[in-house]
């Protein structure tokens, strides 16, 4: 192989890994905003729900 071909597909391994991590920001960030609110609701049945997602999600 040739080291520009090499170096090419490096760097579009390397904007696809950007891109991939700025989805996940995108639909991570809110998603645990929404869950943060939903454990620290008055509303227990919400509550409730929230803290086995969140177990569940830790494992």
């Amino acid at each position: 192989m040739i080291l520009s071909t090499v170096i090419s597909q490096l760097c579009e391994g390397m904007v696809t890994s950007i891109e991939i991590f700025l989805l996940t920001l995108l639909f991570s960030i809110p998603l645990g905003l929404a869950i943060a609110g939903g454990r620290m609701s008055k509303f227990k049945p919400l509550q409730w729900l929230m803290k086995i997602y969140i177990s569940i999600m830790r494992g």
